[in-house]
Protein backbone atom coordinates (compact mmCIF):
# COMPACT_ATOMS: atom_id res chain seq x y z
CA UNK A 1 0.00 0.00 0.00
CA UNK A 2 2.94 2.57 0.62
CA UNK A 3 4.88 4.18 -2.17
CA UNK A 4 8.33 2.14 -1.95
CA UNK A 5 9.77 4.96 -4.15
CA UNK A 6 10.06 7.23 -1.32
CA UNK A 7 11.51 7.20 2.32
CA UNK A 8 7.96 8.21 3.23
CA UNK A 9 6.37 6.08 5.87
CA UNK A 10 3.04 7.48 7.12
CA UNK A 11 2.20 7.42 10.90
CA UNK A 12 -1.18 6.54 12.41
CA UNK A 13 -2.64 7.15 15.66
CA UNK A 14 -5.07 4.01 16.28
CA UNK A 15 -7.55 4.67 19.04
CA UNK A 16 -9.63 1.85 20.37
CA UNK A 17 -10.26 0.56 24.06
CA UNK A 18 -10.30 -2.78 23.28
CA UNK A 19 -6.52 -4.44 23.25
CA UNK A 20 -7.95 -7.37 20.51
CA UNK A 21 -9.00 -4.11 18.34
CA UNK A 22 -5.64 -2.46 18.61
CA UNK A 23 -3.79 -5.53 18.34
CA UNK A 24 -6.07 -6.39 14.82
CA UNK A 25 -5.61 -2.87 13.08
CA UNK A 26 -2.05 -2.72 14.15
CA UNK A 27 -0.76 -5.63 12.98
CA UNK A 28 -2.60 -4.84 9.01
CA UNK A 29 -0.95 -1.34 9.08
CA UNK A 30 2.47 -2.73 10.46
CA UNK A 31 2.63 -5.58 7.98
CA UNK A 32 1.73 -2.70 5.31
CA UNK A 33 4.59 -0.29 5.91
CA UNK A 34 2.54 2.09 8.33
CA UNK A 35 4.43 3.41 11.58
CA UNK A 36 1.89 3.14 14.22
CA UNK A 37 0.77 4.34 17.61
CA UNK A 38 -1.68 2.89 20.11
CA UNK A 39 -3.60 4.17 23.05
CA UNK A 40 -6.63 3.13 24.80
CA UNK A 41 -8.73 6.14 25.31
CA UNK A 42 -9.23 9.90 24.22
CA UNK A 43 -7.18 11.27 26.91
CA UNK A 44 -4.32 9.60 25.91
CA UNK A 45 -4.64 10.11 22.42
CA UNK A 46 -5.19 14.40 22.72
CA UNK A 47 -2.14 13.53 25.34
CA UNK A 48 -0.06 12.00 22.45
CA UNK A 49 -0.72 14.77 20.00
CA UNK A 50 1.36 17.46 22.20
CA UNK A 51 4.81 15.30 20.95
CA UNK A 52 4.10 13.85 17.66
CA UNK A 53 1.46 14.42 14.95
CA UNK A 54 0.10 11.74 12.79
CA UNK A 55 -0.42 11.58 9.36
CA UNK A 56 -3.88 10.07 10.52
CA UNK A 57 -6.10 8.93 13.40
CA UNK A 58 -8.26 5.93 13.41
CA UNK A 59 -10.62 7.01 16.32
CA UNK A 60 -13.54 4.07 18.05
CA UNK A 61 -16.46 6.07 19.60
CA UNK A 62 -17.61 3.97 22.16
CA UNK A 63 -14.97 4.24 24.75
CA UNK A 64 -15.12 5.28 28.65
CA UNK A 65 -15.23 8.39 30.24
CA UNK A 66 -14.08 10.60 26.33
CA UNK A 67 -15.81 8.92 23.74
CA UNK A 68 -14.35 9.46 20.15
CA UNK A 69 -16.89 12.30 19.10
CA UNK A 70 -15.97 14.50 22.09
CA UNK A 71 -11.79 13.63 21.57
CA UNK A 72 -12.48 14.74 17.65
CA UNK A 73 -14.12 18.19 18.96
CA UNK A 74 -11.09 18.55 21.12
CA UNK A 75 -8.70 17.23 18.42
CA UNK A 76 -10.37 19.69 15.52
CA UNK A 77 -10.95 22.88 18.18
CA UNK A 78 -6.73 23.08 18.56
CA UNK A 79 -5.52 24.62 15.67
CA UNK A 80 -2.14 22.40 15.97
CA UNK A 81 -3.99 19.05 15.16
CA UNK A 82 -7.32 20.64 13.26
CA UNK A 83 -5.65 19.83 9.67
CA UNK A 84 -4.80 16.02 10.99
CA UNK A 85 -8.03 13.24 9.29
CA UNK A 86 -9.98 11.41 11.20
CA UNK A 87 -11.64 7.98 10.36
CA UNK A 88 -14.14 7.00 12.92
CA UNK A 89 -14.03 3.30 13.13
CA UNK A 90 -17.11 1.94 15.10
CA UNK A 91 -19.76 -0.74 15.72
CA UNK A 92 -22.30 1.96 15.39
CA UNK A 93 -24.63 2.36 12.32
CA UNK A 94 -27.63 4.70 12.60
CA UNK A 95 -27.94 8.04 10.69
CA UNK A 96 -27.79 9.37 13.49
CA UNK A 97 -23.97 7.93 14.66
CA UNK A 98 -23.02 8.86 10.96
CA UNK A 99 -23.91 12.38 10.99
CA UNK A 100 -22.45 12.99 14.30
CA UNK A 101 -19.60 11.82 13.07
CA UNK A 102 -19.09 13.90 10.39
CA UNK A 103 -20.87 17.24 12.28
CA UNK A 104 -17.41 17.04 14.41
CA UNK A 105 -14.81 16.95 11.84
CA UNK A 106 -14.17 13.02 10.89
CA UNK A 107 -13.38 12.47 7.29
CA UNK A 108 -14.77 8.88 6.98
CA UNK A 109 -15.93 6.12 8.52
CA UNK A 110 -15.89 2.85 8.87
CA UNK A 111 -18.50 0.32 10.49
CA UNK A 112 -17.07 -2.89 12.66
CA UNK A 113 -16.41 -5.66 11.30
CA UNK A 114 -14.06 -4.14 8.94
CA UNK A 115 -12.75 -5.67 5.89
CA UNK A 116 -8.90 -5.37 5.57
CA UNK A 117 -8.72 -4.25 2.18
CA UNK A 118 -10.90 -1.20 2.60
CA UNK A 119 -9.43 -0.10 5.77
CA UNK A 120 -6.01 0.04 3.80
CA UNK A 121 -7.66 1.80 0.65
CA UNK A 122 -9.67 4.49 3.20
CA UNK A 123 -6.59 4.86 4.99
CA UNK A 124 -4.02 5.88 2.20
CA UNK A 125 -6.82 7.76 0.31
CA UNK A 126 -6.88 9.90 3.26
CA UNK A 127 -2.95 10.02 3.77
CA UNK A 128 -2.63 10.85 0.67
CA UNK A 129 -4.54 13.62 0.59
CA UNK A 130 -2.81 14.87 3.55
CA UNK A 131 0.10 14.63 2.08
CA UNK A 132 -1.12 17.01 -0.67
CA UNK A 133 -2.21 19.41 1.37
CA UNK A 134 1.26 19.51 3.40
CA UNK A 135 3.09 19.80 -0.04
CA UNK A 136 1.34 22.73 -1.14
CA UNK A 137 2.33 24.73 1.76
CA UNK A 138 5.95 24.71 0.04
CA UNK A 139 4.25 24.57 -3.57
CA UNK A 140 2.93 27.85 -3.72
CA UNK A 141 2.06 27.30 -7.67
CA UNK A 142 -0.16 24.33 -6.74
CA UNK A 143 -1.74 26.17 -3.77
CA UNK A 144 -5.08 26.83 -5.68
CA UNK A 145 -5.57 23.52 -7.43
CA UNK A 146 -5.24 22.08 -4.13
CA UNK A 147 -7.43 24.06 -2.17
CA UNK A 148 -10.16 23.61 -4.76
CA UNK A 149 -10.23 19.53 -4.54
CA UNK A 150 -10.05 20.25 -0.53
CA UNK A 151 -12.73 22.53 -0.94
CA UNK A 152 -14.71 19.93 -3.51
CA UNK A 153 -14.31 17.50 -0.88
CA UNK A 154 -15.71 19.69 1.90
CA UNK A 155 -18.68 20.89 0.00
CA UNK A 156 -19.54 16.88 -0.58
CA UNK A 157 -19.32 15.91 2.61
CA UNK A 158 -21.18 18.67 3.59
CA UNK A 159 -24.04 18.58 0.93
CA UNK A 160 -24.13 14.78 1.90
CA UNK A 161 -24.27 15.84 5.77
CA UNK A 162 -27.02 18.20 4.70
CA UNK A 163 -28.95 15.39 2.76
CA UNK A 164 -29.03 13.11 5.20
CA UNK A 165 -30.33 15.39 8.39
CA UNK A 166 -32.95 17.02 5.96
CA UNK A 167 -34.41 15.25 3.51
CA UNK A 168 -33.94 11.77 2.31
CA UNK A 169 -35.16 13.08 -0.99
CA UNK A 170 -32.26 15.25 -1.41
CA UNK A 171 -29.77 13.33 -0.69
CA UNK A 172 -30.71 11.21 -4.18
CA UNK A 173 -29.73 14.45 -5.64
CA UNK A 174 -25.93 13.97 -3.86
CA UNK A 175 -25.95 10.84 -5.90
CA UNK A 176 -27.09 12.87 -8.51
CA UNK A 177 -24.24 15.12 -8.66
CA UNK A 178 -21.74 12.78 -8.74
CA UNK A 179 -23.15 11.02 -11.70
CA UNK A 180 -21.70 11.63 -15.08
CA UNK A 181 -21.62 14.85 -17.16
CA UNK A 182 -24.04 14.09 -20.74
CA UNK A 183 -21.40 15.01 -23.63
CA UNK A 184 -21.04 14.77 -27.10
CA UNK A 185 -18.03 14.10 -28.62
CA UNK A 186 -16.16 12.64 -31.59
CA UNK A 187 -16.54 8.83 -30.23
CA UNK A 188 -19.83 8.85 -28.12
CA UNK A 189 -23.06 10.84 -27.13
CA UNK A 190 -24.30 9.98 -23.84
CA UNK A 191 -27.76 10.98 -22.09
CA UNK A 192 -29.23 9.64 -18.71
CA UNK A 193 -32.05 9.99 -16.43
CA UNK A 194 -32.27 9.34 -13.01
CA UNK A 195 -35.20 10.14 -10.99
CA UNK A 196 -35.05 8.70 -7.42
CA UNK A 197 -37.78 6.86 -5.59
CA UNK A 198 -39.64 8.96 -2.65
CA UNK A 199 -37.46 7.32 -0.20
CA UNK A 200 -33.52 7.36 -0.74
CA UNK A 201 -31.90 4.14 -2.89
CA UNK A 202 -29.34 3.01 -4.31
CA UNK A 203 -28.55 3.08 -7.50
CA UNK A 204 -25.78 5.26 -9.46
CA UNK A 205 -24.12 4.89 -12.55
CA UNK A 206 -20.88 6.53 -14.29
CA UNK A 207 -19.11 6.72 -17.49
CA UNK A 208 -15.56 8.16 -17.66
CA UNK A 209 -12.14 7.14 -19.54
CA UNK A 210 -10.18 4.83 -18.06
CA UNK A 211 -6.73 5.87 -20.76
CA UNK A 212 -6.35 6.96 -24.11
CA UNK A 213 -8.62 3.90 -25.92
CA UNK A 214 -10.90 2.78 -22.89
CA UNK A 215 -14.19 3.75 -21.64
CA UNK A 216 -15.36 1.94 -18.56
CA UNK A 217 -19.21 2.76 -18.28
CA UNK A 218 -21.46 0.99 -15.61
CA UNK A 219 -24.26 0.90 -13.18
CA UNK A 220 -25.31 -0.55 -10.15
CA UNK A 221 -28.23 -1.06 -7.74
CA UNK A 222 -27.63 -1.23 -4.17
CA UNK A 223 -30.35 -3.44 -2.34
CA UNK A 224 -33.01 -1.55 -0.02
CA UNK A 225 -33.19 2.10 0.45
CA UNK A 226 -32.30 4.55 3.51
CA UNK A 227 -28.75 5.71 3.94
CA UNK A 228 -27.18 2.72 4.17
CA UNK A 229 -27.73 1.54 0.44
CA UNK A 230 -27.21 5.45 -0.73
CA UNK A 231 -24.06 5.79 1.06
CA UNK A 232 -22.92 1.81 0.21
CA UNK A 233 -23.83 3.33 -3.62
CA UNK A 234 -21.39 6.06 -3.47
CA UNK A 235 -18.54 3.98 -1.49
CA UNK A 236 -18.76 1.42 -4.52
CA UNK A 237 -19.05 4.68 -7.18
CA UNK A 238 -15.98 6.48 -5.90
CA UNK A 239 -13.83 3.12 -6.00
CA UNK A 240 -15.14 2.83 -9.50
CA UNK A 241 -14.81 6.58 -10.34
CA UNK A 242 -10.97 6.84 -8.61
CA UNK A 243 -9.80 3.37 -9.84
CA UNK A 244 -9.10 2.45 -5.97
CA UNK A 245 -9.75 -1.02 -6.25
CA UNK A 246 -5.90 -2.71 -5.64
CA UNK A 247 -4.72 -4.95 -7.89
CA UNK A 248 -7.48 -4.44 -10.64
CA UNK A 249 -7.39 -3.90 -14.43
CA UNK A 250 -10.38 -1.46 -15.07
CA UNK A 251 -10.36 -2.68 -18.53
CA UNK A 252 -11.75 -6.20 -17.64
CA UNK A 253 -14.92 -6.19 -16.60
CA UNK A 254 -14.90 -9.53 -14.93
CA UNK A 255 -11.65 -8.37 -12.78
CA UNK A 256 -13.42 -5.26 -11.78
CA UNK A 257 -16.78 -7.59 -10.78
CA UNK A 258 -14.18 -9.87 -9.28
CA UNK A 259 -12.42 -7.18 -7.18
CA UNK A 260 -15.78 -5.26 -5.90
CA UNK A 261 -16.85 -9.14 -4.76
CA UNK A 262 -13.79 -9.40 -2.17
CA UNK A 263 -14.18 -6.27 -1.06
CA UNK A 264 -17.94 -5.39 -0.79
CA UNK A 265 -18.53 -8.81 1.34
CA UNK A 266 -22.76 -8.35 2.63
CA UNK A 267 -21.29 -9.97 6.02
CA UNK A 268 -19.14 -6.81 6.40
CA UNK A 269 -20.94 -4.50 5.20
CA UNK A 270 -24.56 -4.50 7.26
CA UNK A 271 -25.85 -7.61 4.89
CA UNK A 272 -25.67 -5.16 1.55
CA UNK A 273 -24.98 -6.61 -1.45
CA UNK A 274 -25.66 -5.24 -4.81
CA UNK A 275 -26.21 -5.71 -9.11
CA UNK A 276 -24.08 -4.59 -11.51
CA UNK A 277 -23.66 -4.29 -15.11
CA UNK A 278 -20.26 -3.00 -16.18
CA UNK A 279 -18.40 -2.23 -19.79
CA UNK A 280 -15.68 -1.31 -21.79
CA UNK A 281 -15.51 -0.42 -24.89
CA UNK A 282 -12.20 0.33 -26.78
CA UNK A 283 -12.04 2.84 -29.22
CA UNK A 284 -9.57 1.76 -31.27
CA UNK A 285 -10.84 -1.94 -31.66
CA UNK A 286 -14.74 -1.25 -31.53
CA UNK A 287 -15.66 -3.92 -28.99
CA UNK A 288 -16.92 -3.42 -25.59
CA UNK A 289 -16.12 -5.92 -23.33
CA UNK A 290 -19.00 -6.47 -20.24
CA UNK A 291 -20.37 -8.22 -17.53
CA UNK A 292 -23.67 -8.64 -15.53
CA UNK A 293 -23.56 -9.61 -12.04
CA UNK A 294 -27.51 -10.13 -10.84
CA UNK A 295 -28.22 -7.23 -12.87
CA UNK A 296 -31.08 -6.84 -15.78
CA UNK A 297 -29.40 -7.20 -19.56
CA UNK A 298 -28.35 -4.09 -21.41
CA UNK A 299 -29.69 -3.45 -24.75
CA UNK A 300 -27.73 -2.81 -27.73
CA UNK A 301 -29.22 -1.91 -31.00
CA UNK A 302 -27.71 -1.10 -34.22
CA UNK A 303 -28.43 1.70 -36.65
CA UNK A 304 -30.74 -1.10 -38.31
CA UNK A 305 -33.05 -1.45 -35.29
CA UNK A 306 -31.74 -5.22 -34.36
CA UNK A 307 -31.19 -5.13 -31.04
CA UNK A 308 -29.02 -7.66 -28.87
CA UNK A 309 -28.81 -8.36 -25.36
CA UNK A 310 -25.88 -7.93 -23.20
CA UNK A 311 -25.78 -10.46 -20.54
CA UNK A 312 -23.53 -12.78 -18.59
CA UNK A 313 -24.92 -15.30 -15.53
CA UNK A 314 -22.99 -14.21 -12.83
CA UNK A 315 -23.92 -13.58 -9.17
CA UNK A 316 -25.11 -10.41 -7.29
CA UNK A 317 -21.80 -9.05 -5.82
CA UNK A 318 -21.48 -9.24 -2.18
CA UNK A 319 -23.28 -11.99 -1.64
CA UNK A 320 -21.25 -14.95 -1.77
CA UNK A 321 -16.93 -15.25 -2.14
CA UNK A 322 -17.24 -16.17 -5.80
CA UNK A 323 -14.31 -16.68 -8.06
CA UNK A 324 -14.96 -17.08 -11.97
CA UNK A 325 -17.36 -14.29 -12.87
CA UNK A 326 -17.45 -14.57 -16.77
CA UNK A 327 -17.61 -11.93 -19.24
CA UNK A 328 -18.50 -11.30 -23.09
CA UNK A 329 -17.55 -9.15 -25.97
CA UNK A 330 -19.47 -7.73 -28.96
CA UNK A 331 -18.49 -5.60 -31.82
CA UNK A 332 -20.19 -2.15 -31.37
CA UNK A 333 -21.19 -0.38 -34.90
CA UNK A 334 -21.27 2.92 -36.05
CA UNK A 335 -24.41 4.50 -34.85
CA UNK A 336 -25.57 1.92 -32.23
CA UNK A 337 -27.34 2.67 -29.28
CA UNK A 338 -26.37 1.06 -25.92
CA UNK A 339 -29.19 1.07 -22.86
CA UNK A 340 -27.89 0.15 -19.29
CA UNK A 341 -30.73 0.36 -16.53
CA UNK A 342 -32.02 -0.86 -13.03
CA UNK A 343 -35.28 -2.85 -12.43
CA UNK A 344 -36.62 0.30 -11.75
CA UNK A 345 -37.30 1.46 -15.18
CA UNK A 346 -39.39 -1.70 -15.80
CA UNK A 347 -41.12 -2.91 -12.15
CA UNK A 348 -43.71 -0.12 -11.68
CA UNK A 349 -46.65 -1.80 -9.78
CA UNK A 350 -50.31 -0.69 -10.19
CA UNK A 351 -53.33 -2.30 -8.74
CA UNK A 352 -54.91 -4.47 -11.77
CA UNK A 353 -52.15 -4.05 -13.39
CA UNK A 354 -49.19 -6.26 -14.64
CA UNK A 355 -45.77 -4.99 -14.41
CA UNK A 356 -43.92 -4.86 -17.10
CA UNK A 357 -40.44 -7.29 -17.44
CA UNK A 358 -37.43 -6.76 -19.35
CA UNK A 359 -38.53 -7.63 -22.13
CA UNK A 360 -41.04 -5.14 -22.39
CA UNK A 361 -38.73 -2.44 -21.64
CA UNK A 362 -36.33 -4.06 -24.30
CA UNK A 363 -39.21 -3.79 -26.97
CA UNK A 364 -40.63 0.00 -26.22
CA UNK A 365 -37.19 0.76 -26.49
CA UNK A 366 -36.46 -0.60 -29.76
CA UNK A 367 -39.78 0.36 -31.14
CA UNK A 368 -39.06 3.90 -30.09
CA UNK A 369 -35.34 5.17 -30.14
CA UNK A 370 -35.64 6.03 -33.94
CA UNK A 371 -39.26 8.21 -33.73
CA UNK A 372 -36.54 11.51 -33.07
CA UNK A 373 -38.22 11.59 -29.20
CA UNK A 374 -36.76 11.87 -26.49
CA UNK A 375 -37.41 7.67 -25.55
CA UNK A 376 -36.20 8.14 -22.13
CA UNK A 377 -38.60 10.84 -21.28
CA UNK A 378 -41.45 8.72 -22.64
CA UNK A 379 -40.54 5.58 -20.89
CA UNK A 380 -40.24 7.83 -17.94
CA UNK A 381 -43.88 9.16 -18.37
CA UNK A 382 -45.46 6.12 -19.32
CA UNK A 383 -44.10 4.36 -15.83
CA UNK A 384 -46.16 7.10 -14.02
CA UNK A 385 -49.08 6.67 -16.20
CA UNK A 386 -49.23 3.25 -14.97
CA UNK A 387 -47.84 3.67 -11.48
CA UNK A 388 -50.56 6.97 -11.32
CA UNK A 389 -47.87 9.15 -9.79
CA UNK A 390 -44.48 10.70 -10.35
CA UNK A 391 -43.19 8.93 -7.07
CA UNK A 392 -42.27 4.99 -8.25
CA UNK A 393 -41.14 2.69 -5.55
CA UNK A 394 -37.92 2.03 -6.75
CA UNK A 395 -35.27 4.62 -8.24
CA UNK A 396 -35.64 5.24 -11.84
CA UNK A 397 -32.16 5.03 -13.78
CA UNK A 398 -31.15 4.65 -17.15
CA UNK A 399 -27.81 5.70 -19.32
CA UNK A 400 -27.96 6.03 -23.08
CA UNK A 401 -24.82 5.46 -24.80
CA UNK A 402 -24.35 6.48 -29.05
CA UNK A 403 -21.18 5.25 -30.37
CA UNK A 404 -20.49 7.33 -33.21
Amino acid sequence: MIDTNTNFKPYVLVVDDVLKNLKIIGNILLENGYEISLVSNGFEAIESLKDDKPDLILLDIMMPEMDGYEACRRIKSNEDTADIPIIFITAKSETEDIVEAFRCGGVDYLTKPFNREELLVRVKTHVDLKRSRDASEKHAKEMIAINAKLSAINEEKQELLNTIEEDLKIASEYIESLLPKRINDDTLKIDWMFIPAATLGGDSFGLHNLDEDHIAMYLLDVCGHGVGPALHSVSVLNNLRNQLLPDTDFTSPKDVITNLNNIFQMKHHNNIYFTMWYGVYNKQTHKLKYASAGHPPALLINKYGKAQSLFTRNYVIGAEAIMGYEEKEVDVKKEAILYIFSDGTYEVFKSNTVPWDVDALHRFLENNNAKGTDELKELYNHQVEVNGSPQLDDDFSILKVIFK
